[in-house]
Formats: C-alpha cells, sequence, structure tokens
C-alpha cells in the first residue's frame, strides 16, 4: 500500500485504545511499504495487544487526520516498537475549517431522515424552508430559524454563495444546539450546525468564500 504523505517519521502521533479511552502521544518512528512504527509507551502507560484496534490522531500544519489501525506486530531491538497496518480510510479534517466569518445570505433546509430510518435510499428531501445564516466556516454555521430542529438532528441545506460560481451547495447539517431567540419582536431559534461528509470540493469553496469575507471585512475597517 501506498504510504500516506501525513505519516513521517518524527511527526507526534496520539493513539487511543476506543474501549478504555486511554490514550499516549508517541513519535512515528519508521514508514515502511506496508506498516508505520511508532515508540511504544512506557511501561505503566497504555500496553497494546497485537491485533488489537486503535484509533489514531496526526495533526500536520494543512489539517488533521483521523483514522483506524491495528497493531500488527512489536519490536525490541534497539528501541521497543509498534508496528501498525497503514489506514483503509482516513478523515480529513482542514484546521483552517474553523475559522469563521460573519456573513448573512439565506438558506433553503428541510428535515433529513437518517439512513434506514424510513428515507428511501437516494432519496432526499426538497429544501423548502427558509432560514438565514449568521456565520459560517468551512466546518459549519450558525443559523436563524422559524421552527425549533431537534439537538443531534440532521438538516439538509441549499446554500446559494455569492462567489461566482453556478449552483447553491447542498450539504448536511448536524444540530449541535438550538438557543431560542427574540429577533425584532419574533420566537426564533439560533441554530449551531457542522456539516457531514463534506465533500472536499465543497469545504474548498467554503473556506475561500470564507476568506475572502474575511478580508472584505478588514479592508473596511481601516
Amino acid at each position: 500500500m501506498a504510504r500516506y504523505p501525513f505519516l513521517r517519521i518524527n511527526r507526534k502521533i496520539v493513539i487511543t485504545q476506543p474501549d478504555s479511552g486511554r490514550s499516549f502521544t508517541t513519535v512515528i518512528q519508521e514508514v515502511g511499504p506496508e506498516e508505520f512504527a511508532v515508540l511504544a509507551p512506557e511501561v505503566g502507560e497504555v500496553a497494546l495487544a497485537v491485533g488489537e484496534r486503535v484509533k489514531a490522531v496526526i495533526t500536520a500544519p494543512e489539517a488533521k487526520y483521523e483514522f483506524a489501525t491495528t497493531l500488527k506486530r512489536q519490536a525490541f531491538d534497539p528501541v521497543y516498537l509498534y508496528y501498525f497496518r497503514y489506514p483503509q480510510e482516513v478523515r480529513r479534517i482542514q484546521q483552517r475549517s474553523f475559522v469563521r466569518a460573519k456573513v448573512a445570505l439565506e438558506v433553503q433546509y428541510a428535515p433529513l431522515a437518517e439512513e434506514g430510518q424510513g428515507a428511501e435510499a437516494g432519496a432526499l428531501p426538497r429544501p423548502d424552508r427558509k432560514g438565514y445564516t449568521v456565520d459560517l466556516s468551512g466546518g459549519g454555521a450558525q443559523l436563524v430559524l422559524k421552527e425549533k430542529p431537534e439537538p443531534g438532528s440532521l438538516l439538509l441545506l441549499s446554500l446559494p454563495l455569492p462567489d461566482g460560481k453556478a449552483g447553491p451547495l447542498i450539504l448536511k447539517g448536524r444540530v449541535r444546539r438550538v438557543v431560542p431567540r427574540m429577533i425584532d419582536g419574533l420566537e426564533r431559534y439560533e441554530v449551531g450546525v457542522s456539516f457531514e461528509n463534506l465533500a472536499e470540493k465543497d469545504e474548498d469553496r467554503l473556506v475561500k468564500f470564507v476568506f475572502r469575507r474575511l478580508r472584505e471585512e478588514r479592508r473596511q475597517e481601516r
């Protein structure tokens, strides 16, 4: 398997046992064609068994990478090393995705059923309810809506970005928090959502728009 570019010698990596929640921070020592090695923790810290499944997190300058892997083998000469299999899937979280810009855009939305909970395969509802954004980032948004969604529920969002590109972004947003607000004498709900299963090209489009708005704000403040 081709090596992942973010797996680099001397880069820090956090290994976590999913069942116990215990973790340790170590350093990548080797990157080979079929496996990579890290320094094993000291005696008394987290001990892993060959074949054990763990979660790993690597924070690089451009993004954070999360993946599951399995301890393949151990070696004790000249130092104690854990050898892990390369992951099958990697979750990439852009660090810049958390930069937010205040922006008011009309957004259309609809409640979205979880997979396997009554929605037909491949069928998506038509976003026909209206709200607007308060702020926006590559990873989520703060919205103002008339109706109160349930925390933890999913929304299908249609977001037209004034960035010169055709077509709105169609996004899935997980409701993280809901706060009632009185706005102009009307009851509304301030809703924080995080985007899920966001395609990299859509995330890049969002981030570019956010950074452009931030640059415009700075120019206006001068």
